[in-house]
C-alpha cells in the first residue's frame, strides 16, 4: 500500500523513484499485482502525460531557484495559515496543481487546506471555493488528492510507454478559465545538454474566462514558438485542448493568422477523434469542452500560432458539482429576505455565494464555522438563485427562489 500511495505522489514531482528504497522487497510496480498494479501504471502514465507541464517547471527552477514541488507557503505567502505548519502534508506542483498524499491507513483523506479561490478536483470537476479545510475526503487506492487552481493552464503531451515512444506531434492544453492566466511551455531535446547554446524554445500559451458566470467569451491562446532549434522539433503539430468550463458553448471559432474559422460540433468523443478539427461538449467531470485544431505550422504568419473561442454558451452545468447537495436544507422557500441554511450530515457551513440565473454572483458571505446559519437575501430581485454553499467536506448547492 505505501509503495501505491508514494508514487501518487511523486508522479507530480519532477524526479520520481519507482525503486523504493524503504521496502526490503516489492521494489517494482507490477509485484503486488491487482488493483495495486492498476493504481502503479495509472501513476506512471499520469507522470509521462505531465512531461511537458513539469519539464517547463524544470526550466523555470534551473533559471530562477524555484522548485517544481513548492512549499504551500511559497504560493501563498499571505495566507497565515500556508505559513504554519498545518500545510505540511500537502505540496503545490508548480503554480497550478495542489496534491495531498495519503501517506497509509484508510482510504480517506483528513486536513486538506484549500487556500483563498476557487479549486476544481482534479478527477471529478467538483468546485470548492477556498479558504477551506476539508475533511473526510475520499481517496480510494486509484486516487491521490490533487486540486487544480482556477485558471490553470496544464500542457499535456500524448500518452506513451516509455520517452520517445512517440514523436511529440500532438500538445493538449488543459485549461480551467478564470479571469487572465497564462503558461510558458518549454522544450528541448531532452537529453543533452544543447539547451546552452539555445537549442530550445518556449511558447506562450494563455487563457481567459469569466470569474463568474458564463456571459463573456473564453480563448485559448498559443503564441508562435521562439528561440532556436534542436533534435526531434515539432514545427508542425496537431493542438488539442481540454476547456473545464461547465457551460456549453454554442459556437467555437479558430483564429489561425488572418483567418477566421468556425469549427464544425462532433457527435461525440469517439467523432470528434476521427475529425481532422472540431469540438465537444462532455458534461462529465464538471463539464469539458474537447477541441481540436488541425495540424498547424509555426512561423507561416505574424501573430499568435492560434486562438480558440468559445461563445454563446448555455446553462447545461453550473461548473460545481453537488453530491450532497440533498443533505442541505434552506428554508423557507419561496422566501422574501432572510434564509436559514442548515446541514443534515454535520457538515461545518463556511462561506455561502449566491449566483443568478445567468451564473453571476451577485451576493458572498463569509462565517465562522457552523452547522446552521441565517442569510440576508433583501435587496436581490425576486427570482431563482442557486446557493453554493462551501462546507470542511466540500461544496453543497441548492436553488432557491425569493418573492
Amino acid at each position: 500500500l505505501s509503495y501505491t500511495r508514494d508514487l501518487q505522489w511523486k508522479c507530480f514531482t519532477p524526479a520520481m523513484m519507482t525503486i523504493s528504497g524503504w521496502a526490503s522487497l516489492g521494489k517494482q510496480p507490477w509485484v503486488h499485482g491487482g488493483n495495486y498494479t492498476i493504481a502503479n501504471r495509472l501513476s506512471l502514465e499520469r507522470k509521462m502525460r505531465l512531461r511537458a507541464y513539469l519539464y517547463s517547471y524544470c526550466r523555470e527552477a534551473s533559471l530562477h531557484g524555484s522548485p517544481v514541488a513548492r512549499g504551500m507557503v511559497l504560493e501563498f505567502p499571505e495566507d497565515p495559515v500556508c505559513r504554519s505548519s498545518r500545510t505540511q502534508y500537502q505540496f503545490m506542483s508548480g503554480e497550478w496543481l495542489l496534491v495531498a498524499p495519503v501517506l497509509a491507513g484508510p482510504l480517506k483523506r483528513d486536513s486538506i487546506y484549500l487556500p483563498a479561490g476557487r479549486w476544481y478536483d482534479w478527477y471529478d470537476g467538483t468546485a470548492f471555493e477556498g479558504p477551506v479545510w476539508l475533511n473526510n475526503f475520499s481517496a480510494p487506492l486509484s486516487k491521490v488528492p490533487v486540486f487544480v487552481r482556477a485558471g490553470a493552464i496544464v500542457p499535456e503531451y500524448p500518452l506513451m510507454q516509455y520517452d520517445g515512444q512517440k514523436p511529440l506531434d500532438t500538445l493538449i492544453i488543459h485549461a480551467w478559465p478564470h479571469g487572465e492566466s497564462t503558461f510558458e511551455l518549454y522544450e528541448d531535446d531532452g537529453y543533452s545538454k544543447a539547451y546552452r547554446q539555445g537549442a530550445f524554445q518556449t511558447m506562450q500559451i494563455s487563457a481567459s474566462g469569466p470569474e463568474d458566470g458564463y456571459a463573456e467569451p473564453v480563448t485559448i491562446c498559443a503564441g508562435q514558438p521562439q528561440g532556436g532549434t534542436f533534435e526531434g522539433q515539432m514545427i508542425t503539430r496537431q493542438y488539442k485542448a481540454a476547456v473545464h468550463f461547465g457551460y456549453k458553448p454554442g459556437k467555437v471559432n479558430l483564429l489561425a493568422g488572418v483567418q477566421t474559422e468556425e469549427l464544425p460540433q462532433a457527435t461525440g468523443l469517439a467523432a470528434l477523434n476521427s475529425m481532422d478539427k472540431g469540438w465537444f461538449f462532455d458534461p462529465a467531470r464538471g463539464g469539458i469542452t474537447w477541441l481540436k485544431t488541425g495540424a498547424l505550422t509555426a512561423g507561416q504568419w505574424d501573430g499568435d500560432l492560434f486562438c480558440l473561442e468559445l461563445t454563446d454558451f448555455s446553462a447545461v452545468n453550473t461548473g460545481v458539482s453537488a453530491p450532497e447537495a440533498a443533505a442541505l436544507n434552506v428554508f423557507p422557500s419561496p422566501a422574501s429576505g432572510v434564509l436559514t441554511i442548515e446541514t443534515e450530515t454535520g457538515a461545518l457551513i463556511q462561506r455561502v455565494d449566491v449566483r443568478d440565473t445567468l451564473g453571476r454572483q451577485v451576493r458572498s458571505v463569509e462565517t465562522a464555522p457552523a452547522g446552521m446559519i441565517t442569510l440576508d437575501l433583501a435587496g436581490l430581485t425576486p427570482g431563482v438563485y442557486t446557493l453554493s454553499v462551501a462546507t470542511d467536506r466540500g461544496i453543497l448547492v441548492r436553488k432557491v427562489v425569493l418573492e
